[in-house]
């Protein structure tokens, strides 16, 4: 019977966890003087997994991967002393710390590989759920927060004709981002249904069109693939990429053809559609050369960018860009920490493949490599961090089974 109870207070901590960490910036944030600005639903998944953590007393951690996070984390503590803005500093911190207690959680909470279907259905509902709420938003014009993305304010249309949806998110590119990262979510949270090829491919297909209502060209290329990818027949596969890629091929020589004598940077801004992301990245580099060695401080990077201006940016001061928000906010050593944790991931990762759930995560780690550079900012993108603690616990899952196997 207490098996039981607590298979159940795992199951019900587990679906509360999933949901809180997609939906953590909806409820509005509560405004501290010298604080900033803290957000409710963070810290219900923090208080649940402390209930957990204490009635289980177990404590379970990937020592040799998350010592690096710890590690960022006290760098950032200690970059308050020079940031400029403290408050600002203070509610990047309490993000950061609430990010590294969800992949804290997922740890306490997941134990076995089917735990982590359960997990990804419950994430699924939420992506579901959000994508209707685009969709709503993008054929009405009618929207459930209020922004100041340039996208939904001003350019007015879509490929549709259509308003562009955000949905609970900061901007369109936001909302892009999490209906991509959500792809292989689809195919592990299906795996095991019985009618979960079908429910898997109208997923993805349900993302596909959602993606279409932001115009994110990068989203979008990365949804076909994915989707091809995803087909089951090797034939089918290499004919679909290979249309793909004259499509593209055809497409960017029409539209940009008049460019292609221009400089390979010219090239490059008119390709990717928008020379001003290319200018907010230098923006962003020659402040990173600026204080490469400690960096501006936890959360300072808009206010670094927007004091010292060397490019056009048009008046964007987020990064969109992961990496370098983490090198221009915790200098060379944060940025070094985040990379190797990253690193541990994947290197180990890709040796667990051999399974569906090993498979569809490397294939997020793959899709996380592209989506770095669409949203705006890394602490926006909060739900990255539940999927790359999905990775790390299903590594220890398969680890421990392996050494239980060699024992027997």
């Amino acid at each position: 019977m207490s098996f039981s109870f607590n298979k159940v207070k795992q199951l019900l901590l587990m679906v509360l966890l999933g949901t809180v960490t997609v939906w953590s910036n909806t409820l509005p944030g509560i405004s501290f003087s010298g604080i900033g600005t803290l957000f409710p639903l963070r810290f219900v998944a923090v208080i649940c997994t402390v209930i957990f953590l204490f009635t289980q007393r177990k404590f379970i951690l990937y020592k040799n991967s998350s010592i690096f996070l710890f590690l960022m984390l006290g760098y950032g503590f200690a970059s308050l002393l020079w940031c400029q803005d403290v408050s600002t500093g203070i509610s990047a911190m309490v993000i950061y710390i609430t990010s590294v207690f969800t992949v804290f959680s997922v740890f306490v909470l997941v134990k076995d590989e089917r735990d982590i279907v359960v997990l990804c259905r419950v994430i699924v509902i939420c992506a579901v759920i959000i994508g209707l709420m685009g969709i709503y938003e993008s054929i009405t014009g009618n929207y459930f927060t209020e922004t100041k993305d340039r996208y939904s304010v001003s350019w007015v249309n879509n490929y549709f004709g259509w308003k562009y949806p955000h949905a609970i998110f900061y901007n369109t590119n936001d909302y892009a981002t999490f209906m991509t990262a959500m792809l292989p979510v689809y195919c592990i949270a299906f795996k095991d249904l019985k009618t979960g090829g079908v429910l898997q491919y109208l997923c993805l297909l349900f993302s596909v069109f959602c993606v279409i209502l932001t115009n994110s060209r990068l989203c979008l290329i990365l949804n076909a693939a994915f989707f091809i990818w995803n087909l089951p027949k090797k034939q089918i596969k290499g004919v679909l990429l290979g249309l793909a890629a004259v499509v593209i091929v055809v497409y960017i020589g029409y539209r940009y053809w008049n460019y292609l004598s221009n400089s390979i940077l010219d090239i490059i801004n008119f390709s990717l559609g928008d020379e001003r992301r290319i200018q907010i990245w230098a923006n962003c580099l020659a402040n990173i050369f600026r204080t490469w060695t400690f960096g501006v401080g936890v959360g300072n990077s808009i206010i670094a960018n927007s004091q010292f201006c060397y490019f056009d940016t048009g008046g964007i001061f987020s990064v969109h860009n992961f990496p370098l928000e983490i090198f221009e906010e915790f200098g060379l050593f944060g940025f070094i920490c985040f990379g190797s944790w990253l690193l541990s991931i994947f290197t180990n990762i890709r040796k667990y493949t051999d399974t569906v759930i090993g498979k569809y995560l490397m294939l997020f780690c793959v899709l996380y490599l592209f989506l770095t550079i669409c949203s705006s900012s890394i602490r926006q993108a909060y739900y990255f961090w539940l999927i790359l603690a999905v990775c790390l616990v299903y590594v220890k899952i398969r680890r421990d089974s392996q050494k239980v196997d060699q024992h027997e």
